[in-house]
């Protein structure tokens, strides 16, 4: 059952609303296309894997883009996350394409594409950092406790993964969209008891429905683009 939808961030939307007002020879008009490519296959990649949970049972409660509070002035997010009466499961969405390297000498993941290799934070850190916090918030709402999963699924179907000897045990949480819906069932049947009533679960999806806070930046001010540089007036629609 999808509780949240998967949408385009806001931060996409005013980016493509920027893109539509700045001259075609605007110094910045380069690196923010460059931003906005990034982030529309960041969100075709959660649509791709979203997708794959419509297979799923009525069952689990579905939530896309989750943004919750998380101390102080402090949030955190996620890509994906699925509730039932018996777990709680946090999917990273990765949309890598070449091959990928879980380094785990210095954890890291290391992207192949092109002969070129480039850096990344190893999401598999990223995700047991959510983990952490989920559990935090969790309490600090006083709902029951219950066991948080963690899963990467990489959209991109052509992707080679690989990492360190000795270390295959990884992969375990590294799924693609094609073996996802059975990597949940091993999960489903991992917890076969529920912990959870249906009130206790719907409880705590309108909690996080309710407490989730979309990400709204003042997209003028994150590229220092005075408002006077805007194209003004109605586009011609042809």
């Amino acid at each position: 059952m999808i509780k949240k939808p998967c949408k385009k961030p806001m931060k996409m939307l005013k980016l493509e609303a920027l893109i539509r007002r700045l001259p075609l020879n605007h110094p910045k008009q380069k690196y923010i296309t460059s931003d906005y490519r990034k982030m529309l296959t960041g969100h075709k990649g959660e649509s791709t894997i979203g997708a794959e949970l419509h297979y799923l049972p009525g069952k689990m409660h579905i939530f896309h883009d989750l943004r919750l509070h998380h101390e102080g002035t402090r949030f955190f997010q996620m890509d994906l996350l699925l509730l039932s009466t018996n777990f709680m499961l946090i999917i990273e969405v990765k949309s890598f394409a070449g091959s990928l390297y879980f380094d785990r000498a210095y954890p890291q993941l290391i992207r192949t594409k092109d002969g070129q290799e480039q850096a990344y934070l190893d999401p598999l850190i990223q995700v047991n950092i959510q983990k952490a916090r989920l559990m935090n918030w969790m309490k600090l709402i006083k709902f029951p406790e219950l066991p948080i999963e963690t899963l990467i699924a990489n959209a991109n179907s052509n992707t080679i993964i690989k990492t360190t000897p000795g270390h295959a045990s990884i992969l375990k949480q590294i799924t693609g969209k094609e073996t996802l819906t059975s990597k949940i069932q091993t999960l489903e049947n991992k917890y076969p008891s529920k912990l959870l009533t249906q009130r206790q679960l719907n409880k705590i999806s309108n909690a996080l429905l309710q407490k989730h806070t979309p990400l709204n930046q003042n997209i003028l001010d994150l590229y220092q683009i005075p408002e006077t540089e805007l194209l003004k007036g109605v586009p011609c629609p042809k």
